[in-house]
């Protein structure tokens, strides 16, 4: 096998968020090309959606976006493609990582999709626009789990073809390919022999109950490490909005990617700048909020279990300190 056992998450040499709060440009944003999904997988938010909810979002509203984003005075670390639904599922993907990196707007783009829309001639357009990663989210090992886990039909020999056509010719772009500990369930072996040599990262990931007002006890219920098979902590003070933040597909931005439901909503793209609402009162209060340990207050926060299950970062006990320099 080629790749490299990694998880998607790079644990090293991670900023330490206390020493650098608050940020005058965010590390990441995510921007979501289209909250529709092809797929509808048990153990996902996508499977509650209505499809009447799904957007594609406009190429010229991501233009305003990446416009947006050259007011902050440093590039963002990442530009995140992909937020409630399949990316692939804009036509115009291509195109928009294609304009982000003529804009110089980040130093990495990358997005995550379930694979099941690459062909050749797509994956020649993803890796001509410049993209720097995308990950891969395998769903089963064969047709058959597909439709169980998905509820839709593949054909998987071709699927796993046009995986190994988009590894033949990534150039710089880094694949990573990643699954379930449900997907894959005592197949371990049989996933690295399929994937292990067409990409250069691969992990199998938990199934872990992160998203607000899901219920997955259907598909597991037994939760005893992180979604990285790391320790369970409680993380009262959320990271995430100190450095990221995330753009709907049709504009409205949210707190950040746990939002699926679009409940806790602080701004619009549509009527104020990307820095402009970085840098807003929504935001601040919420960011106050949770120094103050009291993220209760929002519903979405109230209900997320990203804190407790798939946290990396824990600025719980500079919380006071923060708090004064928040304000």
């Amino acid at each position: 096998m080629f790749a490299k056992k990694y998880t998607r998450i790079r644990k090293e040499n991670r900023t330490k968020l206390q020493e650098v709060i608050p940020l005058q440009t965010p590390f990441h944003i995510f921007v979501d090309p289209s909250s529709s999904c092809n797929f509808r997988c048990k153990f996902c938010f996508n499977r509650n959606k209505d499809k009447s909810d799904s957007k594609v979002m406009k190429f010229d509203l991501f233009v305003k976006i990446i416009n947006d984003l050259k007011q902050f005075p440093n590039k963002l670390k990442v530009l995140r493609l992909y937020k409630d639904g399949e990316p692939l599922v804009n036509k115009r993907l291509p195109e928009m990582i294609a304009y982000a990196k003529q804009m110089n707007v980040a130093e990495s783009i990358d997005f995550t999709t379930n694979g099941s829309l690459l062909c050749p001639e797509k994956n020649l357009e993803l890796i001509e626009s410049g993209v720097d990663a995308i990950n891969i989210s395998v769903e089963g090992l064969s047709a058959e789990k597909y439709l169980e886990v998905s509820g839709v039909k593949i054909d998987f020999d071709r699927y796993v073809e046009n995986i190994r056509h988009l590894y033949k010719n990534r150039k710089n772009c880094r694949i990573h390919i990643k699954t379930t500990d449900v997907n894959i369930e005592n197949e371990e072996e049989r996933f690295y022999e399929i994937f292990g040599n067409i990409c250069d990262e691969i992990s199998i990931e938990k199934v872990v109950p992160i998203w607000p007002n899901v219920d997955i006890t259907d598909v597991k219920s037994d939760f005893k490490t992180g979604l990285y098979n790391q320790k369970i902590k409680g993380v009262k003070v959320c990271p995430y909005i100190f450095y990221s933040m995330s753009i709907n597909s049709d504009g409205s931005v949210s707190s950040c990617f746990i939002d699926w439901q679009h409940t806790n909503v602080i701004g619009d793209v549509r009527q104020n700048s990307v820095k402009e609402i970085w840098e807003g009162i929504a935001m601040k209060e919420l960011r106050m909020s949770h120094l103050k340990m009291q993220k209760d207050k929002h519903n979405i926060c109230s209900e997320c279990k990203q804190l407790e299950f798939a946290t990396i970062d824990n600025i719980d006990d500079y919380a006071s300190e923060l708090l004064d320099r928040v304000k």
